[in-house]
């Protein structure tokens, strides 16, 4: 069991002042699930159909190569570890409850066979009838029995940048791998995409495009798009509806409404070149 100190007019675990700020705001989405970098260490989805308490705590990759964004690593602020929630449901019925379009980031750091198989079981716990397939009536079971009708699916997070790592049966990590190269995750998608196409050919699905490796430096944003979107792009680009670009420019060292208003306005081309 686990002591909670969440107040008792929660949702589903959520601070109930919160979820009434998000319905206030009328924000739409997509809303991304399970984040960016931590998408690709989260623990497996199915992991998340446990309780809440009966849940593994989710450990970070060691050292501070893992999401250089924040220092100390992803979780540095809570000692390398965090709980295992918000899992699939209680993110759909969030999504539901505000309004927002869900949007999901499958886990794909080598598009292997693994990572197949889990993003096609985790398609037919969205969206699975709920006569016909079995995950589709563990769904129901647990209290949905209308699929949840997931469109959206985000096939990896900053593939060009981010090291990829490897979990191990006792929670441990291997060392890191480099992060994929543009042929290489081409490679990944025309494995992935046609396989969730195969199974439900409404899904909007994402590619994490971005510029070349941390080691290779550009000027320009047509020479990133050689470099990196026109393998994809000739590989499987007929069946991804959006490409989600992972490419960080020049960003002010404090964040407040004006910053953020010229950050937005900054044009690309400019900002790659600064």
């Amino acid at each position: 069991g686990a002591v909670s100190l969440m107040p008792a007019d929660h949702f589903r675990g959520m601070r109930a002042d919160v979820v009434s700020a998000l319905r206030t705001i009328n924000f739409r989405g997509p809303l991304r699930w399970p984040g960016g970098c931590y998408s690709s260490v989260a623990a497996d989805w199915e992991a998340g159909l446990l309780d809440a308490d009966a849940r593994s705590p989710v450990y970070q990759p060691p050292g501070e190569a893992f999401c250089y964004a924040v220092k100390g690593g992803l979780q540095a602020s809570t000692d390398g570890a965090t709980e295992d929630w918000p899992a699939v449901d209680e993110y759909l019925q969030l999504c539901e409850a505000v309004g927002a379009e869900p949007a999901i980031g499958l886990r794909v750091q080598f598009g292997d066979e693994e990572e197949l198989r889990s993003a096609e079981k985790l398609l037919e716990y969205l969206n699975g009838d709920a006569t016909t397939t079995a995950l589709g009536r563990l769904r129901s079971v647990r209290g949905h029995p209308q699929p949840y009708g997931v469109r959206k699916l985000y096939l990896g997070n900053e593939m060009a940048i981010q090291p990829r790592y490897v979990r191990l049966a006792n929670k441990s990590w291997l060392a890191p791998i480099m992060p994929a190269v543009a042929s290489e995750y081409a490679g990944m998608l025309s494995r992935l995409a046609p396989r969730l196409l195969a199974r439900d050919s409404q899904l909007q699905l994402i590619a994490a495009n971005g510029g070349p490796n941390m080691s290779v430096r550009t000027a320009f944003a047509d020479r990133i798009a050689a470099h990196w979107n026109r393998p994809t792009m000739a590989t499987v680009g007929e069946k991804l509806w959006g490409s989600s670009f992972h490419l960080y420019m020049r960003q002010p060292n404090r964040w407040d409404p004006q910053t953020m208003s010229w950050a937005a306005r900054l044009p690309a081309r400019k900002a790659l070149q600064t």
